[in-house]
C-alpha cells in the first residue's frame, strides 16, 4: 500500500512538471515571437525641415518708436471771430516772417479808431489851451486835470482799437511752410479756429522717444534714426534733452534728439525707429524663429547629427536668445555654419530621436532619412 501511494505521487509530480514545462515552452515561444516582431518593426522617427545657421555680425542695440517734430512748428489760430476779407497765402507754400496771411473784417474797429484819433487831436488842443490858461492863472487845477484825463482816455481807446485791428490781421511769426487749408473770402471764422499749421523752413528736426529706465542715456549721446520708407535710410541724431522724471506709469524716460534733414526725407508727425547702440558688433547665430524652443529653464534648439550607424538623430543644444526680429532669432550657442538645425516640426523632437529631414521642395510623403553633408548647405534625400 505504501509503495502504491509513493508511485501515485511520483506520477502526479511528473504530470505537473510536464504541464509546467509545456506552459514555459509555450510562453517562451510567444515572447520570442513578440520580440522578433518588435525587432522587425521600424524605429520611431519624426520628419522635420532643417537649415544651416547663418553666422552674422550683430550689433547689440535697443530700439524705440519715436515721433518726428519740427524744431519750429505751431498751429495758427484766430484770437477774435469775424469774416475773412483777405487770404494771402496758398496751402503748402513757403511764407516769410511778418507776411500777412489772413485778414478778418475790421471796418468797424478802424472807424472807431478814426473817431478816437479825432477825439485825441481835440483833447491835445484843449490840453494845450488849458495849459496856457493855467499858467495865466485863469484855469483851475481841476479843469486842467480833466483835460489831461480826456486826452489819456482817447489815447488808450486808440491803443485798444489798434490791438484789436492787429489781432484781426494774422502774420507769419517765422519763415515757414504752411499746411493745407480751405479758407475763402467771406467765410466766418469762430473764435480759436485752426487756420493752418506752420513748420519752420530750417533743416533741424527733433525726434521724441522713450526708453525703459534701465537704458538711461546722457545728453550728447548718439542714436540712429531709421526712416519708415522702403529705402530704410538711416540718420544720426544727438540727444539734446531728457525729461526731469521717469514716468510713474511706464517707468520710461522721455528723450529728445536733434538731427539735420537737409534732404527732406522726414516730415513732422512721422513715426520712426530709434536705435541706440549698446556695444560693438559681435558674431552671432541667426535662425528661423521656429527653430528655437523654450521651457521654464532654458531656450534650446535641436541639432541634427549622425550616430555611429549613420542615422540622423536629434541632439538638444542650449542657446541664449539675444534678439528677435520678424521671422528670425539672434542667438548664442554651440552652433556652427555647418550644423544642421531643425526648423518646422522641431517641437516634435526629443534627444536621441531618429529624424527624417525634408527640404522645402520635397513633399512630406517623400521624406526619408537624410544623408547630411557638412560641406553642402542643401539636404540630399
Amino acid at each position: 500500500m505504501k509503495n502504491n501511494a509513493i508511485t501515485r505521487w511520483l506520477l502526479l509530480g511528473l504530470v505537473v512538471l510536464a504541464l509546467i514545462g509545456g506552459l514555459a515552452g509555450y510562453k517562451y515561444r510567444e515572447i520570442s515571437s513578440a520580440i522578433a516582431f518588435a525587432e522587425a518593426m521600424p524605429e520611431h522617427s519624426e520628419s522635420v525641415k532643417a537649415v544651416h545657421p547663418a553666422i552674422v555680425l550683430w550689433t547689440p542695440s535697443v530700439e524705440s518708436v519715436g515721433e518726428i517734430k519740427a524744431a519750429r512748428q505751431l498751429v495758427l489760430r484766430n484770437e477774435l471771430d469775424g469774416s475773412i476779407t483777405r487770404v494771402n497765402f496758398r496751402a503748402g507754400e513757403p511764407v516769410s516772417k511778418g507776411q500777412v496771411l489772413l485778414e478778418l473784417d475790421a471796418r468797424e474797429e478802424r472807424a472807431q479808431y478814426q473817431s478816437a484819433n479825432v477825439s485825441a487831436d481835440l483833447a491835445r488842443r484843449v490840453l494845450k489851451r488849458s495849459s496856457q490858461l493855467k499858467d495865466e492863472g485863469a484855469l483851475s487845477e481841476d479843469a486842467y486835470d480833466q483835460a489831461q484825463a480826456t486826452l489819456g482816455i482817447s489815447l488808450a481807446q486808440m491803443d485798444r482799437l489798434k490791438a484789436i485791428i492787429s489781432k484781426k490781421t494774422l502774420r507769419a511769426p517765422f519763415d515757414a511752410v504752411s499746411g493745407l487749408h480751405a479758407l475763402e473770402v467771406g467765410q466766418y471764422l469762430p473764435l480759436n479756429t485752426e487756420i493752418t499749421t506752420l513748420v519752420g523752413r530750417d533743416a533741424n528736426y527733433w525726434v521724441d522717444f522713450t526708453l525703459a529706465q534701465q537704458h538711461l542715456l546722457d545728453d550728447g549721446a548718439s542714436v540712429v534714426i531709421e526712416s519708415p520708407d522702403t529705402a530704410r535710410e538711416k540718420v544720426s541724431a544727438q540727444i539734446i534733452a531728457s525729461d526731469a522724471t521717469v514716468s510713474q506709469d511706464t517707468r520710461h524716460l522721455s528723450y529728445r534728439a536733434e538731427f539735420n534733414d537737409a534732404a527732406g526725407r522726414f516730415k513732422p508727425g512721422m513715426l520712426v525707429t530709434v536705435k541706440i547702440i549698446r556695444a560693438a558688433p559681435m558674431q552671432v547665430v541667426e535662425l528661423p524663429n521656429t527653430s528655437v524652443l523654450r521651457d521654464k529653464f532654458q531656450s534650446y534648439v535641436y541639432a541634427l547629427e549622425k550616430d555611429e550607424a549613420g542615422i540622423v538623430r536629434a541632439q538638444k543644444v542650449s542657446v541664449t536668445v539675444l534678439a528677435e526680429s520678424g521671422d528670425t532669432v539672434i542667438v548664442e550657442g554651440d552652433l556652427t555654419a555647418n550644423t544642421w538645425v531643425a526648423t518646422n516640426g522641431a517641437f516634435k523632437l526629443y534627444p536621441g530621436l531618429k529624424v527624417n529631414v525634408m527640404s522645402s521642395e520635397i513633399d512630406n510623403s517623400q521624406a526619408t532619412n537624410a544623408a547630411i553633408s557638412a560641406d553642402d548647405r542643401s539636404v540630399r534625400l
